[in-house]
């Protein structure tokens, strides 16, 4: 592990949240005005005016390469209603914006519970990869958000999964110290000894980082 995060991650992509927020709003701006429209209209939870363009005829995927989409607002807003919506008029459940992250990564990364059940119940692909090579389990256990990494795995994603640096879902919640995470990992199967490139375990990560209790408790664990 570097000092400002996971091996290999670009800082920004993970740390600046505020950051990428604002970014996610940015990458809209530059759509043509009917389909900026319709972003706005998602972002205000608007269903009538949502209807009424799309039956006007704004595109529900923007033909722009890597947009931020409705759905992605929606699924942001944790808007299940719009997003089931937009859905039932074809949207793209595996379009990805800037950074290749699909509305399923979003869901899991900012905790939106209602959309992310609902993308798993349309089946929505647990396993994409980011640029960075995350899987949306992977940002859930890093941010700690326990109940998402137990929906995500029950929906078939694999807690073991590794990323460019061998980092695994544990390995990143044991980063941040998020220590009812990284137990709720554990009880689901991820494995406490495997290594990342650094050879480092959940728990020397924790240590590392000086989150004693993380470290101390994934210690204790059997696997």
């Amino acid at each position: 592990m570097t000092s400002s995060g996971p091996v290999g991650g670009p800082p920004a992509l993970y740390a600046r949240t505020a950051a990428i927020a604002a970014a996610l709003f940015l990458a809209a701006c530059s759509l043509p005005d009917g389909q900026q429209s319709l972003l706005e209209a998602v972002r205000r939870g608007d269903r009538e005016e949502v209807l009424r363009m799309l039956d006007a005829g704004v595109p529900v995927n923007p033909e722009k390469p890597r947009a931020f989409t409705p759905l992605m607002m929606a699924v942001m807003r944790d808007n299940a209603g719009i997003a089931a919506l937009l859905l039932d008029r074809g949207a793209d459940i595996r379009a990805r914006e800037a950074r290749a992250q699909t509305p399923l990564h979003l869901a899991a990364r900012w905790n939106k519970p209602a959309a992310l059940k609902l993308l798993l119940a349309r089946g929505a692909p647990v396993e994409d990869r980011d640029r960075i090579t995350w899987t949306p389990l992977m940002w859930a256990a890093l941010r700690g958000h326990t109940e998402v990494c137990e929906a995500l795995v029950k929906a078939g994603a694999d807690v073991n999964a590794r990323d460019y640096d061998n980092n695994t879902p544990l390995i990143l919640a044991a980063w941040r110290g998020k220590t009812g995470t990284a137990l709720k990992l554990v009880s689901l199967g991820a494995g406490t000894q495997a290594r990342n490139k650094d050879g480092l375990t959940a728990a020397g990560v924790a240590r590392r980082n000086e989150f004693h209790a993380t470290a101390a408790a994934l210690s204790d664990e059997p696997r």
